[in-house]
């Protein structure tokens, strides 16, 4: 009985866990923007910020491919890879941290963006397997997305887009006003 009990057990606990990508290993703290013409990089730390905008959803959570995944809240799904981006714009890497079982921040996942003001779109890039920096491991190691998804452009949500777009924008332009 106590033998059934535990079995069924594990089960359950095996399950959700599958499911819930590092659900009791803490929570969303800050984003960081960095790279492009910044001078420092950009911190989003309010709360509900972290809440709308997630990299949990989409391909790899509680096993949706690619081709089944709806729009998320940074990546649109929906929309696929993207062949061809506009070129020379300015790249960014987007780090987000959580805070687990140490007393700061951790590192979770890394994505670029990429941002075209004319025509007010975005584009994220999952980078793939052995490129520098090792920043594939660190996102599969938080969500792994399934064969053919890492390695590729995707277009942003808008809601992302129009996040990230005005927030460099204005870091950009405050640092054009900063007396030399």
């Amino acid at each position: 009985m106590i033998i059934r009990l535990s079995a069924a057990l594990l089960g359950l606990v095996s399950t959700f866990a599958a499911s819930s990508p590092l659900w009791a290993k803490g929570d969303m703290v800050r984003i960081v923007i960095d790279g492009g013409k910044l001078v420092s990089p950009v911190q989003i730390t309010d709360w509900k910020t972290l809440t709308d905008f997630v990299f949990w959803d989409g391909p790899g959570n509680s096993g949706v491919t690619l081709g089944h995944a709806t729009s998320g809240s940074i990546i649109d799904w929906k929309v696929g890879i993207v062949a061809e981006h506009p070129i020379g714009l300015q790249h960014y890497e987007i780090s987000f941290y959580m805070m687990q079982e140490v007393p700061t921040p951790r590192l979770v996942y890394v994505v670029f963006h990429e941002y075209d003001a004319s025509s007010n779109r975005g584009f994220v890039y999952l980078p793939g397997k052995g490129e520098p920096g090792g920043l594939e491991e660190i996102d599969s190691g938080s969500i792994y997305r399934g064969t053919g998804v890492a390695g590729h452009w995707f277009r942003a949500t808008q809601s992302w887009a129009d996040l990230v777009g005005p927030l460099v924008a204005k870091a950009e332009r405050a640092k054009l006003l900063i007396p030399r």
